[in-house]
């Protein structure tokens, strides 16, 4: 059996990246999208997901300056769009609200909307640690273009 594709085989993140780092796994659809889920939303308006979504915090802070943050976007079963990864600039010590800035790791850019990761989300929380999921986030696609929602049909649904 063949060992799976990670992200990070495609990342490469050193080891103190992956130490400050965090993903936010976008799956709800309450920020000012209109009842959208952040899929739907992504695909009108990425800005409204890749900064407000990723950095909208409820009272919890959710992330530090100099951090970086990886957002996926939930899809259907146990897939998950990468959507952008960027280093925490600013925070703004606000609740219910954005609160913060980042700005986007251009290194990654290629990635953004064309990889599908597989995951399955069995825990409540919406940001987690990198260092302790990284094993577990698996490549299952990279599109040739960036996702426009259109069905992508695997290579499981090929008939010859």
């Amino acid at each position: 059996m063949q060992k799976p594709i990670l992200l990070n085989n495609l990342l490469h993140m050193s080891e103190e990246d992956i130490n400050r780092t965090k993903v936010k796994f976008n799956l709800t659809t309450d920020y000012n999208g209109g009842g959208k889920s952040q899929l739907e939303q992504w695909l009108c308006d990425p800005d409204l997901v890749n900064s407000h979504a990723l950095f909208w915090i409820a009272s919890k802070r959710t992330f530090k300056v100099n951090e970086i943050a990886i957002s996926l976007v939930k899809m259907p079963g146990d897939a998950w769009l990468l959507t952008t990864i960027k280093v925490v600039t600013q925070e703004f010590g606000v609740t219910y609200n954005t609160n913060y800035v980042g700005k986007e790791l251009s290194v990654y850019q290629p990635y953004f909307g064309r990889v599908i990761v597989k995951y399955h989300k069995s825990h409540q929380n919406a940001v987690l640690r990198a260092d302790g999921i990284f094993n577990e986030l698996e490549v299952q696609q990279i599109l040739p273009n960036v996702y426009n929602g259109e069905d992508i049909t695997g290579y499981d649904r090929v008939r010859f």
